[in-house]
């Protein structure tokens, strides 16, 4: 069975807010049906995070992750103090943190909402959307690696 690791902010909860994210929510349903699940958040504390859920009737996880630093630094820290299962999939709403999340060797799905339902609405709108620079060149760099590792080679 899958164990995940699910940031609260940004995916199910708007960030420095109580308003939920509809298709965090959705994410969050399907994920606690059908995996271990850990709620982890570095704005608010297990218990400030277990009101907010159970409110919301959003009870299918494990237990909550405080991560008191904010940033990739707080987040990783955060994920190694999980020692009851292994962490198949860290979901993830910074791009600065699953680039670090990869580094360290977390499996992570980058999951944003998009701040303007159509890109031509932005106001730096320029024809097309800028690629996460951060995480594209993690994952660039990784399978370069990944490449010219030897031991991967029949020589």
């Amino acid at each position: 069975m899958l164990t995940a690791v699910l940031v609260l902010e940004g995916i199910v909860r708007v960030a420095g807010s109580e308003a939920p994210l509809e298709t965090g929510v959705a994410l969050y349903q399907a994920l606690a049906h059908n995996s271990r699940l850990y709620v982890l958040s570095n704005e608010w504390t297990e218990d400030e995070m277990d009101l907010w859920m159970r409110r919301r009737g959003l009870t299918g996880h494990l237990t909550y992750l405080h991560a008191p630093i904010p940033g990739p630094a707080g987040r990783l820290d955060a994920l190694r103090r999980i020692r009851s299962w292994r962490i198949s999939l860290v979901v993830e709403p910074d791009p600065a943190c699953a680039a670090a999340e990869i580094a360290d060797g977390w499996s992570t799905l980058l999951h944003t909402h998009a701040a303007y339902s159509r890109p031509e609405w932005r106001p730096d709108y320029q024809g097309s959307p800028r690629p996460w620079d951060a995480l594209t060149d993690e994952i660039e760099h990784q399978q370069a690696l990944r490449l010219s590792d030897r031991r991967l080679t029949d020589e």
